[in-house]
């Protein structure tokens, strides 16, 4: 007996038997089958032989076969000149790869487009080509004249063609080379082959004569009894399959019987289960709904204490505005005072001093009630801080509560949703366990399993639902306590803001206002000489008249202003700067053009057999404005005309045009020149069929140009010229004499003027320059920078001696005045805004800058003003609230106490006063709140199937279960958080199944047979299966066949040989 694996295959004895009958028969094929590729390779090898393709010139339109692949090529058509260009282009440029359809011609007309000079003869010398009408397809034609050293090769799989600088080209078929040393055996041809192919034939034939005719025919028959005995054997198999079909089928439906009435009970646990999880669900959204109504209750709480506090404060803010304008008033009162005071002063007026005083002291009175107004508002603003404040943790904790409720809302919604997909999805199970055949029962059998792993999933969800909904109850526990916080947060908000006091009781606002409008009314007036600066223009026309209305005018030129000082009665002087702007009054021209042009827009000179186009004429109206203002309007009329239709006949125009040796169309006049002229006679046929002979005679002028010379000569009174006048004087008036001469060319005018100016000697003049330098009193100095010029003035008288000599003294006499210097300190203390101020306690000094500025007076005096400008700011005092919530443990600045809880009595307040560059005082208050965070913990739970190997698998059909682990480990994280992770890990077999065939032979006395050589079959065979699973699900199935024989009788006819 012979054991098989799961790897073997089983093989019937009969067709083993078959295959050792016939290895031996196929032998004798072998010879054929090589007789017969060697034929074909012949065939092939008489394809493969040809002749290259080569390309006509002219276009022949016959399919062309390509011999290297055997496949038509296709019919031969031009190829187009733009093609072949774009190739050239994007080649070297020095060689050009033939393609099919190409010609000499074209690839020439192609090389002079692209800027090469060349021919279809001077490319077929180049490339030495005899026949021009003939090139081949992949031929490589060169470009440059390089004839002693080209060689022109085309490489194809079937031939060679060369190019060489004396033969044209020639085809040469192309031939493999053969080697002796190599033996390899030359192509084979078609009657070689034919001749090899019959003596395969003789050799088989040969080769099949040594075997032995009766050996072959005891082959056949042993082969035909094997053949019935496998169909026996085959029929007898197929009565045994059917038989263990039925058990088997009968076995898988009892056990799927069982499983389904077990999926059965634990389909309805699970639906229970599912409706206590809706009832619970149910009852979270009721608890969700009335902390909702909470939220939103304490929500327009929030709101309407915000709007008291908000509104308290604006009130405040109003009367900060009101007190800080008064403060400004009086600011700018006390400046003013302080100013009459000083001209008072100036003028040793006491009653006014008195008066300002007294003026001073009410302002500083109501200014201190305003003081102590301010500083109640300040408290009171304080107290509205600290309600803001209380008021924003109160809405920071409404905040809290809608994210929380946000939260548990989306989840019980999610939750709801993943229930009802839950409830969906429980399974529909199969209305009978019954199976026709094993094949439906395994799968029936698979089904259930996974439907009962299905159940399972579901089941494993819905566990998680309790711990869902108790995490529900305790944040909306939580959200309901910070809602309470929140009421109390709003209360206390209203509370304090209600008891800040902002009630003006000692009406200082008032009363200030009273002081400043008594003291407004009430400024003594000091007055103190002043100068007033006023500017003037004249407008005048280009002829000096003044113009009023400007209107139709346009300005041409503005004046220097002219200073003029003039002194009032008070003392107070007025300086006038008067400016003069000269005007030019518009005028307005019109000019009327008309152009006429036909129909191709060209200007016509004349209208005459021409037709005007009916709505052709076009007007347009443009406006120049000139540098002086003055506007022309030029209106342009354009009228189309077209020629008068006649009767086609010939007809002779002449045409005479004159233009300048530039070729500019002129008109000829008196200022131009003729030069020459040339005839042009064009023949055109109108579009009625006109033949019309058009005469163009050109005349040529040159626009006669004028040329002016002057010639001065110098003559004594004898008429003599002279080459210098020095030493001479004029006299009388130069005469002028005029000469014109045209040039016989081109006809340009030169006229020559010839000025005579006579001369007589003079007597020598010299002239003396001096200058005289005197003080305001009119002793003599010397100028230096220490004196400033005041005048000058200029006088001339002459003197003659006795050599006749003239000497004309220029005499210039400068009064000087001597410069002094004089000094002037001033100081300005002001604030921010720019506001005159008193310096005080109440007050930082910013800045401090000194402005020296020089004045120098009209006779050169020197005044050197030093101001100082004090910059001081109001110093504020701000107060500052910040609270930290801060976790115990790490010390951490929490952003967010979500999650927390808070230490008792672990607050503690600190100040911190921080001044700024500019003074202002700002008092920082912390309050530090200690938080500790609230331990949570987290339980996640995962399966992990794997194989023996610890391979994941995603599904666990058609494994078995071999154990099952559970690994717990605990984590804390670093915000106390506690995580459970619960590993269960199922280690499945993969299963595997065994066929093992067993046949046994008996004799009928139930002895074990060896052989049953020599032995009749007794009925059928018997066949029993056995199945059994392992403990790792792997399943092994063995199949008896046990057949009975015994010897045959023997018959008395027989002879011992026959058996």
């Amino acid at each position: 007996m012979k054991h098989l694996t799961k790897t073997q295959r089983p093989q019937p004895p009969s067709e083993a038997a078959m295959h050792r009958s016939i290895r031996r028969y196929r032998k004798y094929h072998a010879w054929l089958a090589l007789g017969l590729t060697g034929f074909g390779l012949s065939f092939i090898g008489l394809g493969l032989a040809g002749p290259p393709s080569l390309t006509s010139a002219h276009e022949n339109q016959n399919t062309i076969r390509d011999h290297q692949y055997g496949s038509v090529i296709g019919p031969w058509v031009l190829r187009p000149v733009s093609q072949i260009e774009a190739q050239i282009t994007a080649s070297n440029k020095v060689a050009y790869n033939v393609q099919w359809g190409d010609t000499l011609s074209t690839i020439s007309e192609a090389l002079n487009s692209l800027g090469f000079t060349t021919s279809v003869d001077r490319l077929a010398a180049i490339n030495h080509i005899k026949n021009v009408d003939l090139i081949e397809a992949g031929a490589k034609l060169y470009l440059q004249d390089n004839a002693h050293s080209t060689v022109l090769t085309t490489n194809g799989q079937i031939g060679t063609a060369q190019f060489k600088p004396a033969n044209p080209i020639i085809s040469v078929p192309k031939i493999q080379p053969q080697n002796i040393n190599a033996q390899t055996p030359p192509p084979v041809t078609q009657s070689q082959a034919t001749q090899d192919d019959g003596n395969a034939f003789e050799n088989n034939e040969s080769a099949n004569s040594n075997l032995d005719a009766a050996e072959i025919a005891a082959k056949l028959k042993a082969l035909k009894e094997a053949r019935d005995q496998t169909a026996a054997e085959k029929k007898a198999a197929e009565k045994t399959k059917q038989t263990l079909e039925a058990k088997i089928t009968a076995m898988l439906n009892a056990k799927n019987e069982v499983s389904l009435t077990q999926l059965r009970s634990k389909r309805d646990k699970l639906q229970i289960t599912i409706n206590t999880a809706k009832a619970k669900i149910n009852a979270a959204n009721l608890a969700l709904t009335k902390v909702l109504k909470a939220y939103e209750e304490a929500k327009q709480a929030a709101i309407a204490s915000d709007s008291y506090v908000t509104g308290k404060q604006a009130k405040v803010g109003t009367i900060k505005q009101k007190i800080h304008d008064l403060t400004a008033q009086i600011s700018s009162l006390h400046s003013q005072l302080e100013a009459i005071n000083q001209d008072a002063q100036t003028a040793k007026d006491q009653l006014t001093q008195a008066k300002v005083a007294a003026l001073q002291e009410d302002l500083w009175t109501a200014q201190q009630t305003l003081n102590g107004y301010e500083e109640q508002l300040k408290v009171a603003s304080q107290q509205l801080e600290q309600a803001q404040q209380t008021q924003l943790n109160a809405a920071a904790n409404l905040i809290t509560v809608k994210k929380n409720l946000d939260q548990v809302q989306a989840e019980i919604k999610s939750a709801n949703v993943q229930l009802q997909t839950t409830n969906d999805r429980l399974v529909v199970l199969p209305a009978t366990s019954q199976a026709i055949n094993s094949k439906q029962a395994e799968a029936l059998k698979i089904k259930l399993q996974e439907l009962d792993q299905k159940i399972d999933r579901l089941d494993e969800q819905l566990k998680t639902f309790d711990e869902q909904m108790a995490y529900w109850q305790h944040q909306l526990n939580n959200t309901q306590h910070t809602i309470d916080n929140a009421n109390l947060h709003t209360g206390h908000a209203i509370g304090t803001a209600k008891v800040a006091n902002i009630t003006d009781t000692q009406e200082a606002t008032h009363n200030a206002q009273v002081t400043i409008d008594r003291t407004k009314a009430n400024l003594p007036q000091v007055h103190v000489p002043v100068n007033i600066n006023q500017y003037e223009t004249i407008q005048v026309d280009e002829q000096g008249n003044q113009v009023s209305d400007l209107s139709n005018y346009h300005l041409l030129n503005t004046s220097e202003p002219v200073k003029s000082v003039q002194t009032m009665a008070n003392g107070d002087t007025v300086t006038t700067y008067t400016t003069t702007a000269t005007y030019h009054r518009i005028r307005h021209f019109c000019q009327t053009i008309t152009k006429n042009i036909d129909e191709n827009g060209t200007l016509l000179t004349s209208t005459s057999g021409y037709t005007q186009v009916t709505g052709s004429e076009k007007t347009i109206t443009t406006q120049t404005t000139a540098a002086n203002g003055d506007v022309t309007t030029t209106i342009t009329t354009t009228i189309m005309w077209k020629p008068i239709p006649v009767t086609p006949a010939h007809q002779t125009k002449y045409v005479t045009k004159n233009v300048d040796e530039s070729g500019n169309v002129i008109t000829p006049s008196a200022a131009c020149h003729w030069l020459s002229a040339n005839k042009h006679v064009r023949v055109s046929k109108l579009q009625d069929g006109t033949i019309l002979t058009t005469v163009t005679v050109t005349n040529v002028y040159h626009r006669i140009r004028h040329f002016a010379k002057t010639i001065i000569q110098n003559v004594d009174e004898n008429g003599t010229s002279l080459t210098s006048t020095t030493g001479y004087v004029q006299v009388g008036t130069p005469t002028k004499i005029a000469t014109d001469k045209v040039n016989a060319t081109n006809g340009d005018v030169t006229t020559t003027t010839t000025v005579i100016v006579t001369w007589k000697k003079q007597p020598i003049h010299r002239d003396v320059y001096e200058t005289i330098a005197q003080d305001e009193n009119g002793a003599a100095i010397t100028p230096s920078a220490a004196y400033h010029l005041l005048t000058t003035q200029s006088s001339r008288y002459d003197t003659k001696d006795s050599t006749g000599t003239i000497t004309t003294h220029h005499v210039t006499l400068k009064i000087y005045h001597r410069i002094q210097h004089f000094t002037e300190s001033i100081t300005q203390n002001i604030d921010e805004q720019g506001r005159t101020i008193k310096p005080s306690g109440v007050y930082h000094l910013l800045s401090s800058k000194d402005t020296i500025k020089d004045v120098i007076a009209n006779n050169g005096d020197v005044t050197t003003t030093t101001t100082t400008v004090n910059i001081y700011h109001k110093i504020v005092h701000k107060i500052k609230k910040v609270t930290i919530n801060q976790d115990q443990k790490t010390g951490e600045v929490l952003t967010s106490t979500e999650g927390y809880r808070k230490v008792p009595n672990s607050s503690y307040t600190s100040s911190h006063d921080v001044i700024a560059k500019n003074g202002d005082i700002c008092t920082t208050i912390t309050t530090t709140i200690l938080w500790k965070k609230k331990p949570t913990h987290i339980t996640e739970r995962w399966v992990r199937n794997v194989d023996e190997a610890g391979k994941v698998i995603d599904s666990v059909s058609g494994y078995h279960l071999m154990s099952t682990s559970q690994d717990t480990k605990e984590t804390v994280q670093p915000d106390g958080t506690q995580f459970t992770t619960i590993t269960t890990t199922n280690v499945y077999h993969k299963i595997d199944r065994y066929y093992t065939y067993i046949t046994i032979n008996k004799d009928e006395a139930g002895n074990i047979l060896n052989s049953a050589l020599g032995y009749e079959q007794v009925g059928e065979p018997r066949v029993t299966v056995e199945e059994r699973t392992a403990k790792n699900g792997d399943i092994y199935r063995t199949t008896t066949t046990i057949t009975v024989w015994r010897k045959p009788e023997k018959n008395a006819t027989e002879t011992p040989n026959n058996v």
